[in-house]
């Protein structure tokens, strides 16, 4: 191939670029002069609607630079190009510029190549590469898309890149609603997915709906969670299915967030890694996801086909079905617990021996290592296992000793008395007004409905000598709720204010229960009603101060009225005993804050 002088290079370059604007509908208007040039631009493209050539079909004007270069032979697909800095820094004082590298093979073919050099990827090719005097960039071959595509986005992009934005930005990553990233040459209606490591990408902050250009950046893994709908036998499971593919092309299939099917996509090998046992619902699911791969041989899902050899998982098929045995064990015994089965382990590190103790406990009847303080006493018992709290029944003379406490057979089948003095005398209770605040919220097993049904075993007839302690559970419920933010605790104890206040011609009492429905119903409702509001206003008015009698009471109704001073005021009047009493209460909660 003979060797072609400077000049001539440069023209087949230019009427490479000039013979893009004269195809059918290309929109564009070229203007790239042969020979002198102004400093680092060669000239510009000129964007509109239509071919009209209208002043109304005006979009944009790009600048540009075009370099052409004599090769033996074309690059394929991407290709690289070095530049003074100098001519960086220029493209940056311009806020861009499109460079067009066209290589030449000989006076009748050529192939262009493309990057565009917006102000975000100038800034930091001066910031970070500047003193080295030269910088290459990496270009991307035309030939999947148009040079009227590859303007317009140059188009769009610029207009969201004003240097201003970049140089003044002093905001983190943080300090952003969201992240948005956008890449001036991927698309996937023409590239496949593993192709997007090979391009560069916008990272622009949001902010106010304003979009702030933070870098460039590269992608060095990419994943797509997705449900999945997968037959097996009859049934159809569906399960969580995150596919994540590196810049090796590395295929990673994560089931459930609980096995990952390796595959390397190059050499064809796949591997089983057993990550964590997250819940008894998922586990169960990729178990039998594994069975049918091990027993068909085929591993089939929306990202990837592939075959095994059956014969080289035969013990593994026969270990996995012992271990799914074991699980539909335990998702049996969760739910006679009434435990859902989507709920996740914290700790799974000893949780097949949990298991099987729990088993003994409930199931088998094995008693022979378990410990019980008071064995003479019922009582409630706390149990962990993978860190979910279970709370169970204790009586010795029952048959089942560990029973879950939420069923109508132990409704029907366990009383629980409370003993009181003056003069001593057993009254019957709802068994679950003695849980703990602990409980309330981190046991897994609890059945709303039941404790509510449980309201029914209370003795009305002396609900005075118990008052205390259902209005002691109530408040615990009440705090439970200000740190969970869960309405059935809420719903737990309005049935019980009724019970009270049906049942008991105490005023003390009925002011008790006054303040604690009031302020349930603020939890409840976000604000008092117009009769609600007047009930409290009223029952302000109506009660007196004298030698500090009622001061607490007046203290409650400030605080549901929100008179902050007002409460404050009375709040200082208390013994330092009152203060520590009511900073533990929740009425306490809404006047701190």
């Amino acid at each position: 191939m003979s060797k072609l002088s400077n000049s001539e290079i440069e023209r087949l370059a230019v009427n490479s670029i000039l013979n893009e604007g004269i195809r059918p509908n290309s929109f564009l208007r070229i203007d790239i002069p042969v020979g002198d040039k102004a400093p680092s631009f060669d000239g510009s493209i000129t964007i509109f609607k239509d071919n009209s050539d209208k002043t109304e079909s005006y979009i944009n004007e790009v600048p540009v630079q075009v370099k052409g270069t004599q090769v033996t032979r074309f690059s394929e697909k991407t290709r690289t190009f070095s530049l003074n800095t100098t001519h960086y820094e220029n493209f940056y004082k311009r806020g861009g510029c499109l460079l067009l590298v066209v290589e030449v093979l000989n006076h009748y073919t050529t192939k262009i190549f493309y990057r565009h050099l917006l102000a975000i990827d100038l800034y930091e090719i001066s910031r970070d590469y500047g003193h080295q005097g030269t910088h290459s960039v990496r270009l991307r071959e035309l030939e999947n898309t148009t040079l009227y595509n590859v303007c317009m986005i140059f188009s769009e992009q610029m207009i969201l890149q004003p240097k201003v934005l970049i140089e003044s930005n002093k905001l983190k990553e943080a300090n952003f609603e969201k992240v948005m990233l956008t890449s001036p040459t991927f698309h996937p209606k023409y590239f496949s997915i593993s192709e997007i490591f090979d391009h560069s990408f916008y990272q622009y902050g949001i902010k106010d709906d304003m979009e702030i250009p933070l870098r460039t950046v590269s992608m060095t893994s990419v994943s797509f969670p997705s449900i999945e709908t997968i037959e097996i036998l009859d049934n159809k499971i569906e399960a969580f299915i995150e596919t994540k593919i590196d810049a090796s092309k590395n295929l990673n299939i994560k089931i459930e967030n609980t096995v990952e099917i390796r595959i390397d996509t190059k050499t064809n090998k796949i591997k089983f890694i057993v990550l964590r046992i997250h819940s008894i619902s998922s586990q169960i699911k990729v178990l039998k996801i594994l069975e049918k791969i091990f027993e068909t041989g085929i591993i089939q899902f929306s990202s990837f086909y592939g075959e095994i050899d059956r014969k080289k998982f035969e013990e593994q098929l026969i270990n996995l079905k012992k271990d799914l045995d074991f699980w539909n064990l335990a998702a049996e015994i969760f739910s006679e617990l009434g435990v859902s089965l989507d709920n996740e382990f914290e700790n799974s590190d000893n949780i097949y021996s949990e298991i099987n103790y729990l088993n003994k406990m409930i199931r088998t009847h094995d008693y022979s290592k378990i410990v019980v303080k008071n064995p003479e006493k019922p009582s409630f018992l706390t149990h962990y296992v993978g860190g979910i709290y279970l709370i169970l029944f204790y009586k010795a003379s029952l048959n089942d000793k560990f029973t879950n406490p939420f069923t109508e057979f132990f409704l029907n089948n366990s009383s629980i008395a409370m003993i009181v003095d003056s003069p001593p005398k057993s009254i019957l209770i709802s068994p679950f007004l003695l849980l703990e605040e602990e409980t309330l919220i981190h046991a897994k097993n609890l059945d709303f409905e039941i404790i509510t049904d449980s309201y029914k075993l209370i003795d009305l007839e002396n609900i005075d000598s118990v008052f205390g302690l259902i209005n002691n559970f109530c408040l615990r419920c009440l705090k439970t709720f200000d740190l969970t933010s869960d309405v059935r605790f809420i719903d737990l104890i309005l049935p019980l204010f009724s019970i009270l206040e049906k049942n008991t011609e105490i005023k003390d009492l009925k002011d008790i229960i006054f303040i604690n429905k009031m302020q349930t119903n603020l939890r409840k409702n976000g604000s008092f009603n117009e009769e609600e509001f007047s009930s409290i206003l009223d029952f302000k008015i109506s009660t007196t101060i004298e030698d500090n009698k009622n001061i607490e009471l007046i203290f409650c109704l400030n605080v549901l009225l929100n008179n902050q001073r007002e409460a404050k005021h009375f709040f200082d009047l208390f013994t330092d005993e009152q203060k520590n009493v009511y900073e533990e209460m929740p009425i306490f909660t809404y006047f701190k804050n």
